[in-house]
């Protein structure tokens, strides 16, 4: 018997279970996802604008990629090429930043607490003001 699998290809808003969810890659019988959602606050540093969607739910969370089959999906519409870009660019921020948070404590050096720089024009503590 015919596969019938319905085509859906990068870009594309579809629901599966009475959500929406924005295909950012395809295999061969399944989908990397990312979930809309509607504003809430505290947005996370993830998160991407995608008003104008005719689903509910205008924020597309890059933080949650989830692989779903492609038999599950109906696919309602598509997003324009620069809502993609901002979406990869999301994608990829969070996973630099994930990889950041799981170095060890003291393994990368703040800026913040360790003194003047060198050449700094900064205000001196304690002594006699230079001229």
């Amino acid at each position: 018997m015919a596969d019938h699998v319905q085509p859906v290809c990068r870009g594309d808003v579809v629901l599966r279970k009475h959500r929406a969810w924005l295909i950012v890659s395809v295999r061969r019988k399944s989908c990397d996802a990312v979930p809309i959602i509607g504003a809430t606050l505290p947005r996370h540093r993830a998160d991407v604008s995608v008003s104008g969607l005719c689903v509910a739910g205008d924020i597309a969370r890059c933080r949650s990629i989830a692989s779903l089959s492609l038999r599950q999906l109906c696919r309602v519409q598509r997003v324009a090429g620069p809502i993609l870009a901002e979406v990869d660019g999301a994608l990829a921020r969070e996973r630099q930043a994930i990889q950041t948070e799981k170095f060890p404590a003291g393994m990368l050096r703040s800026v913040l607490g360790h003194g003047p720089r060198i050449g700094s024009k900064g205000r001196k503590k304690g002594g006699a003001p230079s001229d």
